[in-house]
C-alpha cells in the first residue's frame, strides 16, 4: 500500500516538475535574448494556462523581432499589432516607426530641396557665364541661351521671342531663336501683342504655366510621329517690369515649381542682356550713321578744296585786266566764308539753346510729376499710364488700373451727366478740360481736380491725352464739416429764436 502511494506521489510531482521545467527552460533562453520554439499545450489546468501564456509570448517576441527587422531594413510600411493596449514594447517599436518614418521622409524632402538649390545655382553660374560672353551678334547669342536653356531643364522644344519695337506704330513679338519647333507653326516669325499665349504673356506681364495644353496649339515631332506635349511653361523676360521679350518652353515631362522659378529668375538676365544687346546694336547702327554723314561730308569738303583749287590756278591765269574781278571774286569768297562761320556759330547756339530748352523741360516734368498726380488716357477713354503719385492717391496699381476707363470709377449719375458724355469729343477739338470730378477706388471716395489736355505728335496728330491730377478729398471732406457745423450753428439759432418768441 505504501509502495502504491509512492508511486502516485512520484507520478504527481513529475507531471508538476516536467512543463514546470520546461517553462523555466524556455525562460531561461529568453533571458538569453534567444527566442525558444513553442511549448505543446496539451493540459487543461493551471500548468497549460502558463504553456498558453508562454507560447503567447514567444509568438509576440517573435513577431517583434521580424517588425524590428523590417524597421532595420528601412521598411517603414510594415504593419505591427502590439499584444496588448499595455505593451510597452510593442508600442515603443510602433512609436520608434514612426519617428524613423518621419526623420526619413524630413531626410528625404532636405535632399530633395539641397538638389534643387544645386541644380538652380550651377545653372544661375553657367548661364551667368553665358550672359557676360559677347553681346554683338544677338541671334547667336539667342540660340545659345534657348538652347542651354531646353536642355538643362530636359524640356523638348523651346523658342524665345524678342519684343520689336523699331517702328513705335507697330510693336510686336519677334521669333529669333527656336529648338525643335515645328517650323509651320511660325512662318512669318511675328506674334502680336495679345495674340495667342505667348502675346498674353507680355500683355499681363505674367508667367503663363500650365499641365493642360490646348489641342492643337503646338506638337512635339519625335521619331514615332508627333504628339503633344504635357507641360507648357511661357515666362515673360522682364527687367524692372519692363518686358523685353518671351521665352517659351515645352515638355512631355511635368516642369517642376523649382524650375518654373529658375526661369524666372534667368528671364531677369536674359532682359538685361537683351537690352544690352540691342542698346549695343542700335549704337553701332548710330555709329555707321554717323560716319557715312562724315564720309559724304569729307567728299562735300574735298570736292569744295579741289574746285576751289581749279579756280585759283585758272585766276593765276587770267590777265591783269581780270585782276580786279578776281579780287572781287575773292572778297566774295571771304565774305561767304565769313557767313558759313556765321552759321555755324549760330547752328551752335540753338544747338546750345535746344539742349538748355531740353533739359528745363525734363525739369518741368519731372517737378510736375513728383508735385501732381498725372495719367494718360487714349482717345477711346482707356487709361495707358499713370504715375506712382496718382497710384498712391488712389491706393490701386498700375496693373488694376491699366486699360481701364474714368466711368469704372464713377457713379451712375455721373456717368450719365452729359457734360461727362461730351468732354472726350470737346479734348478732339484741341480745348483744354478743367473739372473737379468724384471717384470711388476700391470703395474710397475721393475728389481730383483734374486738368486734360490732347496732346500731338510730329505728324500734328492727336496721339494721347495727358491729364494732371491734384487731390481735393480733404478739401471736400473739411467743406462738408463746416457745412455741417453750419447747419448745426442755424439750427441752435432757430431754436434760440422760437424760445425768444
Amino acid at each position: 500500500m505504501f509502495f502504491v502511494i509512492l508511486i502516485i506521489a512520484f507520478s504527481m510531482i513529475r507531471a508538476l516538475i516536467v512543463p514546470i521545467n520546461k517553462i523555466k527552460t524556455n525562460i531561461s533562453l529568453m533571458s538569453q535574448g534567444r527566442i525558444p520554439d513553442e511549448l505543446k499545450q496539451v493540459r487543461s489546468d493551471e500548468i497549460g494556462e502558463m504553456d498558453k501564456s508562454m507560447n503567447e509570448l514567444i509568438h509576440g517576441l517573435r513577431k517583434i523581432t521580424q517588425f524590428s527587422n523590417e524597421i532595420g531594413k528601412e521598411n517603414y510600411k510594415s504593419k505591427f499589432t502590439p499584444l496588448s493596449e499595455e505593451d510597452e514594447l510593442g508600442n515603443s517599436l510602433i512609436l520608434m516607426r514612426e519617428n524613423l518614418k518621419k526623420a526619413s521622409e524630413e531626410a528625404e524632402i532636405r535632399r530633395i530641396e539641397n538638389h534643387q538649390r544645386s541644380w538652380a545655382s550651377q545653372g544661375l553660374a553657367e548661364f551667368g557665364e553665358l550672359l557676360r560672353e559677347s553681346k554683338e551678334d544677338l541671334e547667336e547669342l539667342t540660340n545659345q541661351i534657348l538652347t542651354r536653356l531646353v536642355r538643362y531643364l530636359g524640356a523638348n522644344i523651346g523658342g524665345l521671342f524678342i519684343i520689336n519695337d523699331d517702328d513705335k506704330n507697330d510693336t510686336y513679338l519677334e521669333l529669333v531663336a527656336f529648338y525643335a519647333y515645328d517650323r509651320r507653326k511660325y512662318v512669318e516669325k511675328r506674334i502680336n501683342i495679345g495674340e495667342n499665349l505667348v502675346g498674353q504673356c507680355v500683355l499681363e506681364n505674367e508667367t503663363i504655366f500650365m499641365n493642360d495644353i490646348p489641342k492643337d496649339y503646338i506638337h512635339i515631332t519625335s521619331g514615332t510621329g508627333k504628339d503633344n506635349p504635357k507641360s507648357l511653361l511661357i515666362v515673360p523676360l522682364k527687367l524692372n517690369e519692363e518686358v523685353y521679350g518671351v521665352v517659351e518652353l515645352a515638355s512631355f515631362t511635368n516642369i517642376e515649381p523649382y524650375q518654373v522659378e529658375f526661369v524666372e529668375k534667368i528671364g531677369e538676365s536674359i532682359a538685361s542682356t537683351i537690352s544690352s544687346a540691342k542698346i549695343n546694336i542700335n549704337t553701332a547702327k548710330l555709329l555707321q550713321e554717323s560716319n557715312e554723314k562724315s564720309e559724304r561730308l569729307t567728299k562735300q569738303e574735298e570736292e569744295t578744296r579741289r574746285q576751289i583749287e581749279e579756280m585759283q590756278k585758272s585766276m593765276a591765269l587770267i590777265k591783269k585786266e581780270e585782276e580786279i574781278q578776281n579780287t572781287e571774286n575773292q572778297n566774295l569768297i571771304d565774305i561767304n566764308n565769313l557767313e558759313i562761320n556765321k552759321l555755324r556759330e549760330i547752328n551752335i547756339e540753338i544747338g546750345n539753346e535746344i539742349k538748355d530748352m531740353n533739359t528745363k523741360y525734363n525739369n518741368i516734368l519731372a517737378a510736375v510729376d513728383n508735385s501732381l498726380g498725372s495719367y494718360s488716357l487714349s482717345f477711346s477713354g482707356e487709361i495707358l499710364d499713370a504715375n506712382d503719385l496718382y497710384l498712391s492717391l488712389t491706393g490701386i496699381t498700375l496693373n488694376e488700373i491699366k486699360g481701364r476707363k474714368l466711368e469704372d470709377f464713377m457713379q451712375e449719375e455721373k456717368i450719365q451727366n452729359p457734360e461727362f458724355q461730351n468732354f472726350m469729343s470737346s479734348l478732339l477739338t484741341g480745348r483744354i478740360y478743367r473739372k473737379e470730378n468724384q471717384y470711388f477706388f476700391n470703395k474710397k471716395e475721393k475728389w481730383f481736380f483734374e486738368t486734360f489736355t490732347p496732346l500731338y505728335d510730329e505728324d500734328e496728330k492727336f496721339s494721347k491725352i495727358i491729364c494732371l491730377v491734384t487731390d481735393m478729398t480733404a478739401s471736400v471732406e473739411n467743406e462738408r464739416k463746416l457745412q455741417s457745423e453750419m447747419d448745426k450753428a442755424n439750427k441752435t439759432i432757430k431754436k434760440l429764436k422760437d424760445r425768444m418768441l
